[in-house]
Parts: C-alpha cells; structure tokens; sequence
C-alpha cells in the first residue's frame, strides 16, 4: 500500500513538474551584458531597380534558396538574384490559366518553390528557376494563408468566422494550423488556437496577432497568438505546444480610437510586432520604437531563453536575417527604394 501511494505520488510531482517546466518567464534583462545597444552595419551590396528590366515599387518578402540566391516580391513581380546581387529573372507567372498565379505567398523548399494564390485559391509548384511543374486546389477555406511546410506537406492557416447571427460583438474566433499534402491534397488539423476578435454582421477585426515562424529544423512553429508577449512552441507532428516562453515587457500605449468609434477601445499596442527566424534563434520585433534609435529587437534560443535585445536604425527596414547578414528595404529621400546586404557588426 505505502509502496502504491509513493509511485502515485511520485507520478503526480513528476507530472507537476513536467507541466510547471512549460511555462518560461525571462526577467526584463537579457543574457548578453552588451544588450540595449544600436546595431552598426557594414554594407556588402546594394540591389537597385536601375535595369530596364523592372522597377521597384516596394520589394518584400525575401528569402534565399541553399545556393545564396535571392527571391523577393514587388507588385506583380516576383524576382531572383545571384547571390552576388545580380539579375536573373522574373520569376512571376501573371494570369489565370495552369501555371499563371495573381497574387502569391511562396516559400523555398530545397529545389522548388510552393506557391499559393490567394485569389485564385490554388496551390501551384515550380523549380527554383520558375518552371511549373504542377497545381492543386485544396478545399476551400476562410482567410487561408501559407505559412511553411513540413516534409511533403504545406502549413496553412485559416480561420472560422462565426455565422451572420452570432456576430453581435466580442467573441472568439478558431485560428487553425492545417496540413495539405502536396501529392494527394489530403488535410489534416494541427491545433486550433482561439483568438478574440470583435464581429458584426458586415465588419470584423482582430483583437490580438496571429503570427508563425517555423524553426530551423523545420519540426516546431513559434506562434504568438496572445496581443501580450507570449511565445508559443508548436510540436507541428503531434500538436503539442511544447513550450510556452514570455519576458517582463513595458507595454506600449495605443493611440486613441478614433472619433465616432464604436469598437472595444485598445490600451496598448501587440507587444510582438513580427517573429523571425535566424539559424537556432528566434528573433522578435517588439511593438518598442525609439525616435532616435529604431526599433527594439529581442533574440531567443529555440528553447525560450532570452539571450539579447537591441535596436535596428529606422533607416534599415528588416526583412531577412541569417547569421549576421542581414537584408533590408531602404528607401531615398526622393522614395527610391533598394535591398541592401549588410554585415551586423556588433
């Protein structure tokens, strides 16, 4: 009997403990003594649209394929570059016949590139080179969006707006995390995450974030779903959230509605304005914008230790990161913008 009650209650506190380790709260104070600082640049290559071949309205969306080529949106081009800064080609496929795309998320997945066509509502894979290989169409969905993927399958995320009737005021809407086989179309649940949203029969918005990022090995999602700082560590295979991770944060105060507004007023800002991926860190732009110094970056391990945190100039507008080289849009005092490659010095 004694021996009964003591594996019970070993089983308990072993399983309390597990549950308590879940739950990682960072003090305000990250690791690195040298945090708080303004990151310095050194400039390796300027991208520019002084080619005949296109022009820049205002690039984004960038990533780079194994080899160091570049890809990023602008308008209804879809570019790549050398790892060197120079032209390729366009890799946009404008129209709506097999093939042809309108408006499009992408993503690099070792020697092909997955696209979803949000108006079109199709699927459509090429090379890295922009041939189509092949298309499908999954079920249809609400406010589906393509957000990684996960062997032969591709991560999306959708949501259920309530029916008309119920559509009376605050409420919570299902975000799902869904997987699509790239080869039957088959779709599987990953987890359902409730998000506040404020609804009426003919309007709708959002209440806190729904941002992903998938981690380097491609087996986890970072998902911040809370308008708080609070990271979330998803188990894409099982479903599980492994981890959920937060540090002390000053809020930021949200301006005032606006005059006439009927809305649930706001008093501050999402604390997580994005989530980055950086080889095994995770890195968070926080809703901190200083006037002389930019915007405040926090960086993360993997397993939610808050390692730094610093500032990005406001002249150098973040869009991809990898070791310490990092992109950004840059725009001229005449509007004129560029995709510039820097080295992060400090």
């Amino acid at each position: 009997m004694k021996k009964t009650l003591g594996l019970i209650l070993s089983i308990v506190l072993l399983s309390w403990f597990a549950s308590s380790q879940t739950l990682i709260k960072n003090s305000s104070k990250a690791k690195n003594n040298n945090s708080g600082r303004i990151l310095e640049f050194e400039e390796l290559m300027r991208i520019t649209d002084e080619s005949d071949e296109f022009f820049f309205k205002r690039p984004y969306s960038l990533n780079l394929d194994e080899e160091g080529f570049i890809y990023f949106k602008d308008g209804d081009f879809f570019l790549k570059f050398s790892p060197e800064g120079d032209f390729v080609k366009n890799l946009a496929h404008r129209g709506q016949g097999p093939g042809e795309v309108q408006i499009l998320r992408y993503n690099i997945q070792g020697k092909s590139i997955n696209v979803y066509d949000s108006r079109s509502r199709k699927v459509v894979l090429y090379d890295l080179d922009g041939k189509f290989l092949r298309e499908f169409r999954p079920e249809q969905h609400f406010g589906i969006s393509m957000v990684g993927h996960y062997g032969d399958s591709l991560i999306f995320s959708t949501y259920e707006m309530p029916s008309e009737e119920k559509r009376t005021g605050m409420t919570e809407v299902n975000h799902n995390l869904v997987l699509i086989s790239k080869e039957s179309g088959t779709e599987t649940l990953i987890k359902s995450f409730p998000v506040p949203w404020y609804v009426l029969p003919n309007f709708g918005t959002s209440y806190a974030p729904f941002y992903i990022s998938p981690s380097n090995n491609g087996e986890t999602l970072f998902i911040n779903d809370s308008p708080e700082y609070k990271i979330k560590v998803l188990n894409i295979s099982t479903g599980e959230i492994l981890r959920i991770f937060t540090r002390k944060y000053k809020r930021v105060k949200a301006p005032p509605p606006r005059p006439g507004s009927t809305q649930p007023e706001r008093k501050h800002l999402y604390d997580i304005r994005y989530i980055f991926r950086n080889k095994e860190q995770i890195w968070v732009m926080t809703s901190t914008q200083d006037e002389d110094k930019g915007a405040l970056f926090d960086v993360f391990s993997q397993m939610g230790e808050y390692l730094d945190s610093f500032y990005i100039p406001n002249e150098i507008s973040f869009m991809y990161v990898q070791g310490n080289i990092l992109f950004a849009r840059n725009e001229d005092e005449d509007g004129i913008y560029s995709v510039v490659k820097y080295r992060i010095l400090n």
